[in-house]
């Protein structure tokens, strides 16, 4: 890991030590970028729209598109798979069976992964269940006439929401993603 990445994972983990309550490991785990098949290898067998792994190894497995050091989204994705790394560590769920344990996991990594993203303004990005949403065409389409970005509108509306509905299961994800994020999220 290079001095950059370094320091933004010791940040995290005192993010996560104040939001989460779990303390600040004395190890950390190694993080490694992987193409996106490698990822879906891992963690689905098959095609999936996975950005980060957890291997009990001690090892964080992202996608090598994410960039964690510069995108936000990135990094609360980053965030996700270092609550699964300090729920390991301090034996959180172990006295479920594997399917409750890996689901409580789950929630509770999502959960937090959102609260990240709130904390700095994105909430609105993902829904209940933290699918990326995206905007309505023809609502995106008359806002983009406007001059009036996605974010802008979601964040000028009386309610915070975001004019958008969940992204199509048929449609190519990625691109859906680098879409509707941008470079900065």
């Amino acid at each position: 890991m290079d001095a950059l990445m370094t320091q933004l994972v010791a940040g995290l983990f005192v993010w996560i030590n104040l939001y989460t309550g779990y303390d600040i490991p004395d190890q950390v785990p190694e993080i490694i970028f992987i193409d996106h098949q490698q990822l879906e290898a891992m963690a689905c067998e098959g095609p999936c729209p996975v950005l980060g792994f957890y291997d009990p190894a001690r090892i964080i497995y992202l996608d090598n598109n994410l960039r964690p050091d510069s995108n936000l989204c990135a990094q609360s994705v980053l965030v996700h798979e270092l609550i699964h790394f300090v729920q390991r560590e301090s034996g959180q769920f172990s006295r479920y069976s594997a399917y409750s344990a890996w689901r409580l996991r789950e929630r509770e990594a999502h959960h937090f992964q959102k609260v990240f993203l709130g904390y700095h303004g994105r909430m609105h990005l993902f829904d209940r269940r933290l699918r990326l949403l995206q905007m309505n065409a023809r609502k995106s389409r008359r806002l983009a006439a406007a001059g009036v970005t996605a974010r802008a509108a979601a964040e000028e509306s009386p309610t915070g929401e975001s004019p958008a509905e969940t992204v199509n299961e048929g449609a190519d994800w990625r691109d859906q993603v680098q879409a509707y994020m941008g470079p900065h999220c």
